[in-house]
C-alpha cells in the first residue's frame, strides 16, 4: 500500500466504535468468533482462526484474540483496543476507557503529538468516557461522536504502509536444543503510520505496530527520520512518549505505581517486567519494553490526581493512565534524566527508533496464566532464549594444552556440549595469546564441543586504558565504569572480534559480565555520544548492536541485564554471591527456592544458577562439591534438581567426575536430560514451593508440539531434600498440559512397571501420590489416558538403555 493512501471510517462505524467504549464489556456486533479455545494450550499456527490481518478499509489490526482500530477523520486516532482472549465466557472486552494521542514528543523545545482525536463531550471532571452523564445523553449514538482537538501544533497523518514483520537479527530454530517448531521472524503483520509537519520539512515521523499470529501480543514503536531533513540543520528530540493508554479499571494495577518507580533492573519486580495484576476478570495488561535501559513506565490516575484502589479514590470510579516514554535513566538515583538526541547525530545517525513496547492482553490475574503468557511472548519475540547447551565453565592452566585437553576429555565423557573459559582463572579473553585459544578450539571441535569465553566488558573497568573513556557525571558510577559510547567500545570489540564469530577464530559463545548497566555519562568528548542527554540511548543502542552482531552469527550469549531482545539468552536467576558460599545442602534448598520463584518470571532456559564444584569466594570446603566422590549424595541431588528444572547452572571447576561411580551417575542424569529435553525446557507450572519440611514439586507443560508422536504433555518433578522419608498426595491442575480426557497415565521415571492411571476431576485436577526417602527426588511423565507410548525410558549417555534411576547407593 502506498504511503500516500489513507482511509477514513464511515461515521456509522465510528459511532459503533464509540459505543463499544461504554464499559469494559460490550456485546459483539460482528462475526468475530466468540468460542476461542485457551490460547495458552493451543498451537498458534495450527489454524487460520488466529491469523493476524490488516484491513485497510476499516483500519483494523485483528487476529481474533486482540484487535486495534483506527480512524483518520475528523482526526487520526486509535478508537478501540479489544480483547477476545476469553471470548467464550466474556465476549469482547474493550480495554480503552478514553482516547489518547498515538505518540507525543518535543522537537527543538516545542511539544507535538501524533493524533488529534477527541470525543464530542467534556469529561474533564471524571476523565472517563462512560461517566459524567456522557452516555446517558445519548451522544454515543450520534453519527459524529469524535472531533479534531486543536493540537499545539500537530503533525498531520499522511498514510499507512503494510510491511513485513521486522527481523532485527538472524536465528535458526533447533540450534543448541531449542524447539524446532519455533518460527522466526514471527508470522504476523506490520503497519506503519506516516506523519509530517510543514514546520519540519523533510522530517518524517512513523508509528509502527506489529500483531502476530496466534498471540494476543501487540508491539509498538516510534521512528523519527531525518534522512531528508535539510543539510546543515539539526532537530533536537526530547520527551518521547511511545505509548499512552487510558484503560478500564480491570486492566490497571490495584494501586498506582508510585512516581519515580522505574521499570528496569530490579527496582519494581524482577527485571523490567511491569506486571499489572488485578482482582477483576478481564485483565491484566502486561507491558514489556524491548530494551534493558532508557525507558520509564508509569501509572497515574486522571480522576483526582490521587492513587486509585485501596490507597485512595473509589474503586470503580478510577481513571487509570499508562505512560511509557523514552528516558535518560540515572541509575545512581533511580530517577529519570532528560532524554535528548540530535539528528543528524555526530555519529552520522539520522534515524531515531524508540524501544518496542510489547503489550500482552490476558484474561486473568492468575499467576500461572501470567507466567505462561510471558513465556509465549519470549518464544515469539526472542526465541533464542530457548537454546540450552550443557555447558561447563572451566578454570584451566594456560601454560600448555594438556590441562585443558584433560578437562575437555572429562566433560566429553559425560555428554557435555559446551566449554566456557570462565573468570578468575588463568585464561583471559583480552590477554591470553590467540595461539592458545586457537589450539584449544581445534581440540574442542574434534570432540564436537563448542567453545566460548568470559570477559568483564564495561562495569568496574574504569581504570583500564586511562580515564579518557570512563563514564563521568552523577549518574555514571564514576570512576568505576566505562562509557559504552566512547572509544572503549572499539577496544573491547576488537578483542572479541579476534576470537568470536565470523571475524575471529571461531568461538561460538560469550559470557559478557558487566555489560552496559544503564548509567548516564556527562562527557561531551566521547566518540559516540554528545552529552548526558543522549548517553543512555546511545550506550544502550551500541551494546544492543554488539549483541545482535554476534547473535546473528549463531553465537550463544550469557549477559547480565535484560538484553534478550538484542540476542542475549541467559541472565542470572536471583544471583547472590552469599548463596553460592552456603554449606552444600543449604545451597541446594535455597537454589531450588530461587528457581521456583524465578521461573514465574523467566522460562527455565532464560536463567542460570551456580554450581561451585570448586569453592567460590567464601564457604571453603563446606560449600564446594569437590571432592565429588566424597560428596556424591549432595552432588547428585544438586545435579538432578537443575536438570529436572530445565535450568543450566554454571558448573565452575576443573572436572565433572573424579571416580567411575561419579562418572556413571553424571552420565545417567545427562541421559535423563537429553531424553526428556523437549519438555524439560518447557514452561513450568508451580505446584508446591520448597519449604525444607516436606515434598515440593513443579510441572513442565507442553500442550502442543510439532512432533505429534511425542505423547508427553507434562513432566512432574518432586523433591525431598531433608533426611526424613516423606509421603504426600499432590493435587494440581493438568489444564496446561492440554489433556482433556477423563483420566491420565502417569509413569514414574519412565518405568512401565510404575504406571498409574489417575482420574481427572471437573476442575482438571489430578491427585498424584508421591513417596520419597530422605535426600531423594523423582519425576513423572503425564500423558493422555491409556497412552502406553508415554513409556519413555531415558538413555544413559553411554548409549545404554536403563530404567534404574534410583539415587546413588550412598543416599
Amino acid at each position: 500500500m502506498s504511503s500516500s493512501q489513507s482511509y477514513a471510517l464511515p461515521s456509522l462505524i465510528m459511532a459503533q466504535v464509540a459505543a463499544s467504549m461504554i464499559g469494559a464489556t460490550a456485546a459483539a456486533s460482528d462475526d468475530v468468533p466468540l468460542d476461542n479455545p485457551d490460547w495458552l494450550i493451543t498451537d498458534p499456527y495450527a489454524t487460520d482462526r488466529w491469523k493476524a490481518s490488516w484491513d485497510a478499509k476499516t483500519m483494523t489490526l485483528n487476529n481474533n484474540l486482540v484487535s486495534k482500530q483506527f480512524v483518520t477523520a475528523p482526526g487520526f486516532g486509535s478508537v478501540a483496543y479489544t480483547s477476545m482472549v476469553n471470548s467464550r465466557s466474556q465476549g469482547k472486552v474493550q480495554m480503552l476507557r478514553d482516547l489518547s494521542p498515538e505518540a507525543r514528543f518535543t522537537l527543538n523545545g516545542e511539544q507535538y503529538q501524533l493524533g488529534n482525536l477527541a470525543f464530542n463531550s467534556d469529561r474533564s471532571a471524571s476523565g472517563y468516557a462512560g461517566y459524567g452523564g456522557y452516555w446517558g445523553q445519548g451522544v454515543a449514538n450520534s453519527s459524529e461522536p469524535f472531533t479534531a482537538s486543536p493540537a499545539n501544533p500537530s503533525f498531520a497523518y499522511q498514510g499507512v504502509d503494510a510491511l513485513p514483520v521486522e527481523q532485527p537479527l538472524n536465528w535458526t530454530a533447533g540450534l543448541r536444543g531449542s524447539p524446532k517448531d519455533l518460527k522466526w521472524p514471527p508470522p504476523g503483520v506490520h503497519v506503519r503510520f506516516h506523519f509530517n509537519s510543514s514546520s519540519f520539512s523533510g522530517l518524517d515521523v512513523y508509528v509502527h505496530y506489529e500483531l502476530y499470529d496466534g498471540h494476543p501480543i501487540l508491539a509498538k514503536w516510534v521512528t523519527i527520520d531525518a534522512t531528508n531533513y535539510p543539510a546543515g540543520k539539526k532537530v533536537t528530540i526530547t520527551d518521547v512518549v511511545v505509548e499512552e493508554l487510558r484503560v478500564h479499571r480491570e486492566f490497571a494495577p490495584p494501586t498506582v505505581i508510585p512516581a519515580g518507580t522505574r521499570g528496569y533492573g530490579q527496582t519494581t519486580w524482577k527485571g523490567p517486567w511491569m506486571d499489572i495484576a488485578n482482582a477483576m476478570t478481564s485483565g491484566p495488561l502486561i507491558i514489556q519494553p524491548s530494551t534493558s535501559y532508557g525507558y520509564d513506565l508509569d501509572w497515574s490516575s486522571e480522576q483526582t490526581g490521587q492513587p486509585f484502589g485501596p490507597s485512595g479514590g473509589r474503586p470503580g470510579f478510577a481513571a487509570p493512565l499508562l505512560t511509557v516514554k523514552q528516558s535518560a535513566a540515572m541509575i545512581s538515583s533511580k530517577e529519570p534524566g532528560t532524554f535528548s538526541l540530535n539528528l543528524p547525530h555526530k555519529t552520522g545517525l539520522k534515524v531515531y527508533d524508540s524501544f518496542k513496547a510489547y503489550t500482552i492482553l490476558t484474561d486473568s490475574n492468575d499467576a500461572e496464566r501470567i507466567n505462561l503468557a510471558r513465556a509465549r511472548m519470549w518464544y515469539l519475540t526472542a526465541p533464542w532464549v530457548t537454546e540450552n547447551p550443557l555447558g561447563f565453565y572451566g578454570c584451566v592452566d594456560t601454560d600448555g594444552q594438556s590441562a585443558f585437553q584433560a578437562m575437555l576429555d572429562n566433560i566429553d565423557a559425560v555428554g557435555f556440549e559446551f566449554y566456557m573459559f570462565t573468570f578468575g582463572c588463568a585464561w583471559q579473553l583480552e590477554s591470553t595469546p590467540v595461539s592458545f585459544s586457537k589450539a584449544a578450539l581445534t581440540y574442542a571441535q574434534s570432540k564436537g564441543i563448542e567453545l566460548g569465553g568470559y570477559d568483564l566488558i564495561d562495569l568496574d573497568r574504569g581504570g583500564a586504558l586511562g580515564g579518557s573513556s570512563t563514564a563521568t557525571g552523577p549518574g555514571s558510577g564514576y570512576p568505576h565504569n566505562k562509557c559504552f559510547a566512547s572509544a572503549w567500545v572499539n577496544y573491547i570489540s576488537e578483542h572479541f572480534d579476534k576470537l568470536v564469530g565470523e571475524s575471529g577464530i571461531g568461538f561460538t559463545g560469550i559470557i559478557t559480565d558487566g555489560p552496559y548497566g544503564g548509567q548516564s555519562c556527562s562527557s561531551t568528548g566521547h566518540k559516540y555520544h554528545e552529552n548526558e542527554g543522549d548517553s543512555v540511548f546511545m550506550q544502550n543502542k551500541i551494546q544492543s548492536d554488539f549483541y545482535r552482531k554476534f547473535r546473528s552469527q549463531d553465537v550463544y550469549i550469557h549477559q547480565p541485564d535484560f538484553f534478550f531482545h538484542a540476542g542475549g539468552s541467559k541472565i542470572g536467576m536471583g544471583y547472590s554471591e552469599q548463596q553460592f558460599s552456603l554449606e552444600r545442602w543449604s545451597d541446594i534448598i535455597v537454589s531450588r527456592q530461587t528457581m521456583f520463584d524465578a521461573t514465574q518470571y523467566h522460562t527455565p532456559t532464560q536463567g542460570w544458577m551456580f554450581f561451585p564444584i570448586i569453592h567460590y569466594h567464601a564457604g571453603g570446603s563446606a560449600a564446594a562439591f569437590n571432592p565429588l566422590q566424597q560428596n556424591i549424595v549432595a552432588y547428585e541431588f544438586n545435579l538432578a534438581q537443575y536438570f529436572l528444572y530445565g535450568v543450566q547452572p554454571i558448573f565452575r571447576g576443573n572436572h565433572m567426575w573424579d571416580t567411575d561411580e561419579v562418572k556413571s551417575m553424571v552420565q545417567k542424569w545427562v541421559g535423563v536430560y537429553k531424553t526428556y529435553r523437549r519438555i524439560l525446557i518447557a514452561p513450568i507450572v508451580h505446584i508446591k514451593r520448597p519449604d525444607q519440611h516436606s515434598i515440593d514439586a513443579i510441572m513442565h507443560v507442553l500442550p502442543y508440539d510439532s512432533n505429534t508422536t511425542n505423547p508427553v504433555k507434562g513432566l512432574v518433578a518432586a523433591f525431598n531434600s531433608v533426611s526424613q522419608d516423606s509421603s504426600t498426595t499432590l493435587r494440581f491442575s493438568i489444564h496446561y498440559t492440554g489433556i482433556t480426557t477423563d483420566s491420565v497415565t502417569v509413569f514414574e521415571q519412565g518405568d512401565a512397571s510404575k504406571a498409574m492411571t489417575l482420574k481427572v476431576d471437573r476442575l482438571s485436577n489430578i491427585r498424584l501420590p508421591v513417596s520419597l526417602k530422605g535426600y531423594t527426588l523423582t519425576w513423572f511423565t503425564v500423558c493422555a489416558g491409556g497412552t502406553a507410548a508415554c513409556y519413555m525410558p531415558a538413555v544413559s549417555w553411554q548409549g545404554k538403555a536403563t530404567n534404574n534411576f534410583a539415587p546413588a547407593q550412598h543416599m
